[in-house]
This record gives structure tokens, sequence and C-alpha cells, in this order.
């Protein structure tokens, strides 16, 4: 990546569900230092653009199109390996640990987000851990 170019670059992005286009050619860059939103009605086709960037589709939705990363095109790179190159999403849900009380995760909060996050899936996510600095 050279150092204006953009860190991630998707262009011509679809996303199919067996015979149902849930996104068709979408297109974003993202620059070092932006902040970008993606912001569209329920069913839009966010969480889809999102996943598919990431290549963290259900097994029913295939992408075809260009996701380029820091300068590498990781279209056909598996999702472990995207997050091992430094890419990594933070889901919206807020219910990721439903099953425990509220003190208990407040109490997970309040540790060191990188050693649990990496305990639990098993894959580097530094890239990721300042979205979770306590």
């Amino acid at each position: 990546m050279n150092a204006t170019g953009p860190i991630l670059d998707v262009n011509a992005l679809s996303v199919r569900y067996g015979k149902v286009e849930a996104l068709h050619n979408a297109a974003i860059k993202v620059r070092a230092g932006q902040i970008v939103s993606v912001i569209g009605p329920n069913g839009a086709g966010k969480s889809t653009l999102l996943n598919a960037i990431m290549g963290a589709l259900p097994p029913t939705g295939h992408a075809k199109g260009a996701v380029v990363y820091q300068g590498e095109d990781v279209s056909a790179v598996a999702v472990e390996k995207r997050v091992s190159r430094g890419m990594c999403l933070v889901p919206e849900k807020r219910e990721l640990f439903a099953s425990m009380t509220v003190e208990d995760n407040l109490v997970l909060a309040r540790t060191d987000a990188s050693a649990w996050v990496s305990a639990i899936f098993w894959i580097r996510w530094s890239p990721c851990s300042s979205f979770f600095r306590v």
C-alpha cells in the first residue's frame, strides 16, 4: 500500500443468497484517518456489505467483486486470514454474552480484551483490541 492509497478499496461487490441479490455493485474506499459510516433502513444490505468485506457470509451467501485491503486483494482469502492481516468486524449486537449476568459482562469488559478475544476465538485480534480498551 502506498501512503496515499486507500486502506480498504471495495469495487463491484455483489452478494446473492440463492436467487436473491442482496447487494448489487457496491463500492467503498477508506483512506487512513477516515471515519466512514454505512447507513440505511432495515434490509438495505448494510450487514451484508460488511460481512462480505470481512469474508464472513453465511454458507448460503455468495459474493463477487473485489475487496482490496492494504493493497492486497483479499477477495478469496478466508476470514481467519483476513483477521491475521489486520481486518476486523465488530458486531453490532449487544447480546454477545447474553447467557452471562450483567455483573459478569461488566467484569469481562474490565479485563484485557485482547487476551479474552484471542482465547475465545483462537485468532490474533491485536488490530481490533484498540476497540476494547478499558
